[in-house]
């Protein structure tokens, strides 16, 4: 009943966007019919602008995202930047030009990497990361501070993710430095993968987002103010799209399931434009 609720006031907070930029006369088409059919499950009175676009809500599994045909007018948004690192490699590996948006993430992370001055292998750096890990989230879960226990968390999973067939760490920190930009920095003609917090203020044509089932809302939420902030962030990840929005499956894919399918069930995809 509550995660009912709670998808209600979600669905509402996008519609009062859609509604406020609806009016400003040229910004009508912006409300698109996909997203009024899923409100209609909730708020039956909403009707669509008659010159609103069709608009496309789905979803896919992530092998079958890889292989959609993406260009630097697409991006793909996920909760924690680990899932972003492990996509952008399997793009890399099917000659897809890709970067992970946020040089200051790339920085967390060499920062991360330079913790122990003593360290000189990856071997050694795994273990003095794993121990971090658990000690560090054990005392912040502790200490009611949920937020930062996650963002620790995916921090090391992320980092432990870039180690693999690393054989330095100097060619660890290379490879930090050669995947995290900025857009600005002159890769706009790659695809963008983001995580949702970098996304903020942005559109693209067609936004995937990844591991939506599995990552949205976080599993560390769990105060009121923290759900709420949750439900906020979903809000933003939807609002990026411009024309299609996807929600990517990460879960490995049963042996006899069949590709994904373009149509989704109204109640599944209100949020989206």
């Amino acid at each position: 009943m509550a995660r009912e609720e709670g998808a209600r006031a979600l669905l509402l907070r996008v519609l009062q966007y859609f509604v406020g930029r609806a009016s400003h006369g040229h910004l009508q088409e912006r409300v698109h019919q996909a997203v009024v059919q899923a409100a209609r499950s909730y708020v039956d009175h909403i009707e669509a602008h008659a010159s609103a676009p069709e608009g496309i809500v789905r979803d896919m599994h992530e092998a079958d995202m890889i292989a959609a045909d993406l260009t630097p007018q697409d991006a793909i948004l996920c909760r924690l930047t680990k899932p972003l690192v492990q996509s952008a490699y399997k793009l890399i590996k099917a000659g897809i030009g890709c970067h992970v948006e946020g040089r200051d993430i790339g920085a967390g992370l060499l920062k991360l990497v330079d913790r122990w001055k003593r360290v000189k292998t990856i071997e050694t750096l795994q273990k003095r990361l794993e121990t971090y890990l658990e000690t560090e989230t054990e005392r912040l879960i502790a200490k009611g501070q949920e937020t930062k226990a996650e963002a620790v968390q995916d921090r090391v999973e992320t980092l432990i993710v870039l180690m693999e067939g690393c054989q330095s760490i100097d060619q660890l920190r290379q490879k930090i430095e050669d995947l995290f930009s900025n857009s600005e920095d002159g890769h706009q003609n790659t695809l963008t993968l983001s995580t949702v917090h970098k996304s903020k203020g942005r559109e693209w044509t067609r936004v995937f987002i990844l591991g939506f089932a599995k990552y949205m809302p976080s599993k560390f939420a769990r105060q009121a103010w923290q759900v709420e902030q949750e439900q906020n962030l979903i809000y933003v990840a939807f609002t990026r799209a411009k024309a299609e929005l996807i929600l990517v499956d990460v879960e490995p894919r049963k042996v006899d399931a069949p590709p994904s399918v373009p149509a989704m069930p109204a109640t599944e995809t209100a949020g989206a434009q």
